[in-house]
């Protein structure tokens, strides 16, 4: 089987564990109880490590692009912010819903390039005295989405435990492939070589949380929790192309 497939479905598998667990904590009654108010208001804000598991078409050109890329492209550090509107359901759940923005990169370096051409074919490659000494790719992509989400706690202490997962349906607000070529002793030029025309307009991004809050004081609560989010959709339908992941820490507070 094709080692892509195999790591989405590991990943889908591994996202509609969590959910279950959720469906099944929400439908159990117990002794913890949560003192929160039935509709609550919450703003939060992660830093993330944003990468992206590339894929291709199958065909040897890109296979060979594939390997020559990997060990030049790392993560870069990006961000969210979500301003949620929480509804009580039961006595330890609720469900968020609410306005999510995103930015999410990476990029992909060469350094000491030295490009030759082909100026008379009996003569060879022709080399500049001028070495190039670095080509980076920087790619960028904005989204704005609907964050939907449900989030369990507990304890009946001020500290508690919680563990949240959810989905976001979201659009693309501006993405771009920009590459930055330094030249010895030159000053670095920088060319825009994609839009956000060339991505897909829409993705889903699926996410899973676990971690603590604090409740200050009645209904006031500080949070914190380690996150992970994937996107099931493509970035692009080119031969070659990318599923972002990002994974923070989410600090937020609610009132």
């Amino acid at each position: 089987m094709n080692v892509y497939l195999i790591n989405a479905s590991m990943k889908y598998s591994f996202f509609i564990f969590f959910l279950a667990i959720s469906l099944h904590t929400f439908s159990q009654e117990d002794s913890l109880q949560v003192d929160a108010k039935k509709v609550s208001f919450g703003i939060s804000y992660s830093p993330n490590y944003s990468y992206r598991v590339q894929v291709d078409d199958g065909t040897t050109m890109f296979n060979d692009v594939l390997y020559l890329g990997k060990d030049s492209e790392v993560g870069q550090f990006g961000q969210t912010i979500n301003f949620d509107v929480r509804v009580l359901l039961a006595k330890k759940h609720k469900l968020n819903i609410g306005l999510q923005i995103s930015n999410e990169r990476y990029k992909a370096e060469n350094d000491n390039l030295i490009v030759g051409n082909v100026i008379d074919p009996r003569r060879g490659f022709v080399y500049p005295t001028t070495e190039i000494t670095g080509l980076t790719y920087r790619y960028e992509f904005h989204y704005g989405g609907l964050n939907i989400g449900l989030k369990s706690s507990y304890g009946n202490n001020a500290v508690r435990f919680n563990h949240a997962i959810g989905i976001v349906p979201k659009f693309l607000i501006s993405g771009s492939v920009l590459g930055e070529l330094s030249v010895e002793n030159q000053s670095t030029s920088t060319v825009d070589f994609r839009k956000t025309k060339d991505f897909n307009r829409f993705n889903l991004e699926g996410y899973i949380s676990v971690g603590a809050e604090w409740e200050l004081k009645e209904n006031r609560i500080v949070e914190f929790a380690p996150i992970f989010r994937y996107n099931f959709r493509k970035t692009s339908d080119d031969p070659f192309t990318s599923y972002l992941w990002n994974i923070g820490v989410r600090f937020g507070f609610s009132i």
